[in-house]
């Protein structure tokens, strides 16, 4: 994963925001935060041992913390926090030989209205590749107006019981307007086959989301694998070798592009296609290669891509009681802005704002040439989950990239 790491070049002067900070979450975290729900599947007394009975009692707004563990498929109808400490496994039961459908891990199905937040999560599934198999994506739906993605792995389902084709399926699909990812890994899922002259799909996309915003910090991004193995041209298959070896335009099995989606902007992230499926000569696994189909694109076509300079960052511990400090290039005038979530991304002459302006909790200048600040945590529970969003203005250079987070227990 890209670092999120920044070396400065100038050895700034440290400085604290501890009394505004806390004052500022404290007054904020009032609000935003309803209610704290713990889930833990060895039962601790006054936990959920399942997350979608927590997910069923949380009120709009609340967190909830899930302490490690496996669980089942889950639909989120709310806006909620789910936050994994330490990281949890989401994924459907493990299919039978005879499963021809995998269903998603997350289903989204809000209102139309509110903000899902998944932090620390390990998303995927498995589904079994019969004849003819398509499956769900790990995440998939809409009905919110936001989905942030922190420290989370999301994988398109691993095919298994190759006994036809599988189709394999993107790590998210989804409506949603505004996808933020901050510090995650995403893939999409690869095509799967044991018929030795599939003519196959291409791979899915590792982010499928065509009418949205998407936002990438910090991440890996990839597209799905076209497949494994095909042979394609002896007699079993009924074909002939073509003149000249792979890429072949009508054997299909390219690898799937990165990302769909309207607009893209990304800071530090690498995103990438999936590999085209390997192509031999005969059937079985004494072929001969004949080449490779075509690897997919970072981006799908149509897809609006913005690179954002990588000229802040974040790191320190991001939890209660902890530090989190900031770095960036220096300037003059220098404004530092907090937000407690992302807004929708608007673009003016200094650059692109994403900090969303209803919910600042910290708004300071800071003297020309520092560089850098110290950001205690407060040790107060009443503070997990709570969102951090953090641009710099400067009125030379305009406004950096976004770094954000989520506070830990």
């Amino acid at each position: 994963m890209p670092s999120r790491e920044k070396e400065n070049t100038v050895q700034p002067k440290t400085i604290c925001l501890a009394s505004a900070w806390i004052a500022a979450l404290g007054s904020s975290s009032t609000a935003a935060l309803a209610g704290l729900h713990v889930v833990d599947a060895a039962g601790v007394s006054g936990s959920f041992i399942s997350l979608q009975a927590a997910l069923d009692a949380a009120a709009p707004g609340d967190v909830i913390e899930v302490r490690g563990g496996e669980y089942a498929a889950i639909t989120i109808t709310k806006s909620v926090t789910i936050l994994g400490a330490p990281r949890p496994t989401i994924r459907p039961p493990s299919p039978s030989e005879a499963a021809f459908h995998c269903s998603p891990a997350i289903t989204l199905a809000g209102t139309g209205v509110g903000v899902v937040t998944l932090v620390d999560l390990d998303i995927g599934g498995l589904g079994a590749a019969d004849w003819f198999s398509v499956f769900h994506a790990a995440i998939e739906g809409g009905g919110f107006t936001a989905l942030r993605i922190h420290e989370c792995i999301v994988s398109g389902p691993d095919l298994v019981y190759a006994t036809g084709i599988g189709v394999g399926a993107e790590a998210i699909r989804t409506t949603v307007p505004l996808l933020y990812l901050c510090d995650c890994q995403i893939a999409g899922g690869e095509n799967s086959t044991d018929v030795g002259c599939a003519a196959m799909p291409s791979g899915r996309f590792g982010i499928d989301a065509p009418n949205s915003t998407v936002v990438v910090l910090d991440s890996v991004v990839s597209g799905g694998l076209g497949s494994d193995h095909v042979a394609c041209f002896d007699a079993f298959c009924g074909t002939s070798q073509p003149a000249q070896p792979c890429p072949c335009a009508w054997l299909g099995g390219g690898g799937g592009d990165g990302i769909r989606a309207q607009r893209v902007f990304v800071a530090n992230s690498i995103v990438n296609g999936g590999m085209g499926m390997t192509v031999t000569d005969t059937c079985g696994l004494s072929g001969t290669l004949w080449g490779t189909q075509p690897d997919g694109a970072p981006f799908a076509a149509g897809t609006i891509v913005t690179t954002l300079r990588n000229d802040l960052a974040l790191s320190g511990s991001i939890q209660l009681g902890g530090t989190a400090n900031l770095a960036w290039t220096p300037g003059t005038s220098q404004l530092v802005l907090v937000s407690s979530g992302f807004g929708a991304p608007t673009d003016d002459a200094n650059g692109t704002m994403f900090v969303d302006p209803t919910q600042l909790v910290f708004v300071d200048g800071i003297a020309s040439g520092i560089a850098a600040a110290s950001v205690p945590i407060p040790a107060d529970a009443a503070l997990i989950g709570i969102g951090l969003v953090v641009q710099v203005f400067d009125p030379n250079t305009g406004l950096t990239r976004p770094v954000a987070d989520v506070i830990r227990p």
